[in-house]
């Protein structure tokens, strides 16, 4: 598994967290925290069918929305 950080400047409607691959290809889609601020995932390594995915390097890649759709900054770590 992984562990990231991610920091919201503002509360959000919807936050996106997806985990990629050194290729690029996403491997996992989770649903994040909404409230401003920082909050941390802790991956389980288990691809979005189910997979114990395989050994590498992950990237968190995370999108934060507003209700009317405009986007939240959002700063990862780790």
């Amino acid at each position: 598994g992984a562990h990231w950080s991610y920091n919201l400047a503002t509360p959000a409607s919807s936050v996106t967290l997806e985990i990629k691959d050194s290729q690029g290809r996403v491997v996992q889609t989770l649903s994040g925290d909404l409230a401003a601020g920082e909050h941390t995932l802790a991956w389980d390594g288990i691809d979005s069918r189910g997979q114990k995915a395989p050994e590498g390097v992950y990237t968190l890649v995370p999108t934060a929305k507003t209700a009317s759709g405009a986007d939240v900054a959002v700063a990862t770590y780790g």
